[in-house]
């Protein structure tokens, strides 16, 4: 589904990456807590992390939220990257895989409008404090 949305005309300066480590999108750590540096440096990672193309710049992130989703323990890892993202000023939009499917490429189209806006005025106020992406093999 985010391969037909990025093919639209209106994204098609979009790519997406799977599985991207949360630990290579800050510049710098300092503005986290220790519990979302030791979140970061144990493996997590982003489902699908979404990019221009053309400068790099990470733009949404997107998470697949299985049945799992529902623990305690998931839901601290969760509220973890949920902060971690927010700190970064990278939008998070979440689907979870036990809800009945429909209305799913609406709300990609929403956030990838949403977030190419916002990302282009953050680049032109030099606020961006997340790296390039740099592609997974």
């Amino acid at each position: 589904m985010l391969t037909k949305v990025l093919g639209g005309e209106d994204f098609r300066h979009l790519a997406f990456v799977r599985e991207y480590p949360l630990l290579m999108l800050p510049k710098d750590f300092s503005g986290f807590t220790q519990a979302e540096r030791q979140f970061m440096e144990h493996n997590a990672r982003l489902d699908f992390l979404v990019y221009d193309k053309i400068d790099k710049h990470p733009v949404a992130t997107i998470e697949v939220d299985g049945s799992a989703h529902g623990t305690d323990g998931q839901k601290r890892r969760d509220g973890l990257k949920n902060a971690i993202l927010e700190k970064l000023g990278l939008p998070l939009k979440r689907f979870a895989t036990r809800n009945s499917l429909g209305g799913e490429a609406v709300a990609l189209n929403q956030l990838l409008s949403l977030s190419c806006i916002q990302s282009g005025k953050q680049r032109q106020q030099s606020k961006t404090e997340s790296r390039t992406v740099m592609k997974m093999s």
